[in-house]
């Protein structure tokens, strides 16, 4: 008797777990006062001064709405463009191993070839740079430049700025090669050394591999007063990311990226209009 019992028992178990397995998972909670009540609680005790958010269930977009203000007396909106920061270094290693395919780059081709006068570019090549092997200082970590920064949040620098502030001191982090530590410096130089081997600036070389493409409608380089203006942070926000890089918006259930000004580059990046002499 025990036997069949203990058998019938582990049936039941069974059919108890089939049952809760199969079961649907529980709806989303898809009512949209619910959705923007929960995101502004949020925004409230993270301290958030302005959020964008957007849900979707499957392709059905249940909301996509932003609080509070992207600037002081700028209420952000949905529709803003918003820079993407370091999303954008995977744009550009992206770019650089299809452009490596086509023959147009080497990896290992030594950045000497397009910054003879640079510190230690003989024994820096291009796969140091998008690695964060290379040892060149970080700018962002130069004490002048943070302050300046601070003090003129809306200014733009150029790339060969950014450089400078990393190597006047005529000091490497460490041997090229030896170590790995990240480096706004290295995809300033990594953005300029790609628009010096294909004689192209970056916005066009994303337009032509990246954004055209898969159809990345919204994602593009911001250049002019009017696309700053819709920008949901302003310079220094985002300064420490390329300008080489996109920056991004929502809108509807597509998102949408835009990269910096066009006069800059990389992490100095996607604010460079084109390759510099």
């Amino acid at each position: 008797m025990t036997t069949p019992r203990c058998l019938l028992f582990c049936l039941a178990l069974c059919c108890v777990g089939a049952e809760a397995a199969a079961a649907p998972p529980a709806a989303p909670n898809a009512d949209p006062g619910v959705l923007r009540a929960m995101v502004q609680a949020e925004a409230r005790r993270l301290g958030a001064r302005g959020v964008e958010f957007g849900m979707w269930v499957g392709d059905r977009e249940v909301l996509t709405t932003a609080v509070g203000e992207s600037m002081t007396t700028v209420p952000a909106t949905a529709d803003m463009h918003y820079r993407i920061g370091g999303i954008a270094e995977t744009f550009m290693s992206t770019l650089l191993l299809m452009l490596v395919e086509k023959g147009a780059i080497g990896l290992d081709d030594p950045i000497a070839r397009w910054f003879p006068k640079l510190l230690d570019a003989d024994k820096v090549t291009v796969r140091m740079l998008v690695g964060n092997t290379a040892g060149y200082p970080d700018y962002v970590r130069v004490d002048d430049f943070a302050k300046l920064e601070l003090a003129e949040p809306f200014r733009t620098f150029t790339d060969d700025e950014l450089i400078d502030y990393s190597v006047r001191g005529g000091k490497m982090n460490f041997a090229p090669g030896t170590s790995q530590q990240y480096s706004h410096t290295d995809n300033v130089i990594l953005g300029q050394v790609i628009q010096r081997a294909t004689g192209q600036s970056m916005r066009a070389l994303y337009e032509t591999y990246l954004f055209g493409p898969l159809g990345m409608r919204d994602t593009r380089f911001r250049s002019t007063r009017r696309s700053r203006a819709r920008c949901c942070m302003p310079t220094r926000a985002i300064a420490r990311s390329t300008r080489t890089a996109p920056t991004g918006t929502r809108s509807g259930a597509r998102r949408r990226a835009c990269p910096p000004p066009a006069s800059a580059t990389w992490e100095s990046g996607v604010r460079s209009s084109g390759p510099a002499a």
